[in-house]
Formats: C-alpha cells, structure tokens, sequence
C-alpha cells in the first residue's frame, strides 16, 4: 500500500485546484456591467472587495483572469484552517496575497494587517459570511474595516448557469462554456451609519449604490 505525506497530499489538492481554475477560467465567460478593471476603474481607488462564500470558485476565475494576472495585486483573507492552508496556496498560485486570519481564529491581527495594506492604497477582498457560515450572514469584520479606514465596499455577485455543490454554503461551481453575469454594489461607509448598518446593507436589507 502506498502511503503519502499529508505535505504531498496538499501539494497534490493545491494543484488540483489551481488546474480546476484554470480551465475553468478558459471555458466561462463574463458578461460585465462595469468598466474594464484594467483600466479606469481600479485606478486612484482603494477598497475592500466583498463576496459570499458560495462565490469563492467563481471569484477565483474572475479575479484572477481581469486582475491579478494583468498585474492589480489583491490580498485576500484567508481562514488559519487546515483548509485555509490549501486556499492560501491556491491564491498565491492565482498571483494574489493570502493574509491568513478569520473571524474566530487570528482575526484581530489579520484586520491590523489588511488596515495597513489599505494605508498603501492596495486591494484586500474578504469573504463576508467567513469561512464557516451561516451562509450569507455577514461578520462584522468587514464593515469594521471599512469604517476604521473610510473606504468603499465593492460587492460582487455572480449569476448564471452554475451547479451547486453540497456544501454548509451551496458553492457554485459554474458550467463551462455558459456566461456568468458579475453584479457590482457599492456600500459607501461616508454615508452609513455604523457596523450594524453596514452589515444590513450588505446582506440585502439596506439599499446599495449599484456600479454595474
């Protein structure tokens, strides 16, 4: 019987990973209601860029083929889990930057690390219901930062033809050579009253500025 380390097993679900991505990423399209963000629309901005977790996959694809791999560099937050450990390394593969932390596990010290990289005008995206859930009920990290740092939240949803996985959050895995539709929100925290609001906002249940 052959036995593997669990260092070359994670090697192994890393690469696998990375490879899902990016086929996927040469088989699904994208309809965007924004401009290109290569362009205008990333420049002279710093922001926190927000998704669900059922979104992760195809944020994945998204992110990676418009902005990291044409050189806009994103760090993400990233759960301390062991699962965290494999997603840490997919995201630097995709060429963004993992800033390991979660609500409930290093979270004070990963919201000091991303205020400062927001300092240096750089993006940070964060998953808004964490890397456990409940599914779409957002922690209050986010909107946290948002408001020690005064910068926007850009919301992204994505719909279209998707399968959905068994999963605590239903992730969408998209079906290839389909279009998805990216939907961006602005949450402008200049205007807003607090956390509390803030998170209402972003889970639906306040009015969002619309950018695409």
């Amino acid at each position: 019987m052959l036995f593997l380390s669990k260092g070359l097993i994670e090697k192994v679900v890393v690469e696998v990973g990375f490879l899902l991505i990016w086929i996927l990423s040469k088989t699904v399209s994208f309809s965007l209601k924004l401009p290109d963000p290569t362009k205008d629309w990333t420049k002279n901005r710093k922001g926190i860029i927000a998704i669900w977790h059922e979104d992760v996959l195809i944020a994945a694809i998204f992110f990676s083929r418009y902005w990291t791999f044409k050189g806009i560099k994103i760090y993400v937050l990233v759960s301390r889990s062991r699962d965290g450990e494999i997603a840490s390394k997919i995201v630097e593969r995709l060429n963004a930057v993992a800033v390991r932390g979660s609500s409930s596990k290093g979270g004070s010290s990963a919201l000091m690390h991303l205020r400062r990289i927001i300092e240096r005008e750089e993006w940070v995206m964060v998953v808004m219901d964490g890397p456990k859930g409940p599914a779409k009920e957002c922690k209050p990290g986010i909107a946290y930062l948002s408001i020690k740092q005064n910068v926007p939240i850009y919301k992204f949803t994505f719909e279209g033809k998707v399968v959905r996985l068994k999963t605590w959050d239903r992730m969408k895995v998209p079906i290839p050579f389909f279009k998805l539709e990216v939907k961006t929100e602005i949450v402008d925290n200049s205007i807003n009253k607090g956390i509390e609001e803030t998170i209402q906002i972003l889970e639906g249940k306040g009015r969002l500025k619309s950018v695409g």
